[in-house]
């Protein structure tokens, strides 16, 4: 807690600075914000030297710093545990991403597309259509909608035919 306090000597005013206890707010958010970089040029240079396993635990601990740091962080760490088998984490880290940065198209196709593998045509097309709104002439969100729309009458003429 910081405060001033003002000491009359021999009529004058002494003004004081008085510290308790720890550091201020300011001193605390760019203490995070000096590690959250910190981390992340550590699992920028983890990721290009191929250690994925290292950048994806660092690039969590500048995620966990500060939210916003990076849009690249979300995207690498989904990649990463969809290559460790565990798509639901990587699906978590997007809607993560998707969270601290609404509307980021690339972050959208990917979700969009994790949620395709899943077989969950009606969230990726979602995702797919918000991508092509926000970015109207990406070729990949078009390319995306109209594939999914494709599989989702594919799969709504399979289920009217007899068996």
């Amino acid at each position: 807690m910081r405060g001033i306090a003002g000491l009359g000597l021999g009529g004058a005013v002494v003004l004081v600075s008085v510290s308790c206890g720890g550091p201020s707010l300011e001193q605390e958010q760019a203490a995070a914000f000096h590690r959250a970089g910190a981390a992340l040029a550590e699992a920028d240079a983890a990721w290009a030297a191929g250690d994925r396993a290292r950048a994806a635990g660092r690039y969590e601990e500048a995620l966990r710093e500060r939210p916003a740091v990076s849009r690249d962080a979300y995207l690498r760490l989904a990649e990463a545990r969809e290559t460790d088998g565990h798509p639901d984490a990587a699906i978590d880290w997007l809607q993560r991403g998707r969270a601290q940065f609404p509307g980021h198209s690339l972050l959208l196709l990917r979700l969009g597309a994790f949620h395709e593998r899943a077989g969950r045509l009606t969230t990726a097309l979602e995702c797919y259509e918000e991508a092509r709104a926000r970015v109207p002439d990406d070729p990949f969100a078009w390319a995306a909608v109209e594939r999914v729309q494709a599989a989702m009458k594919a799969a709504g003429r399979a289920a009217k035919q007899p068996s």
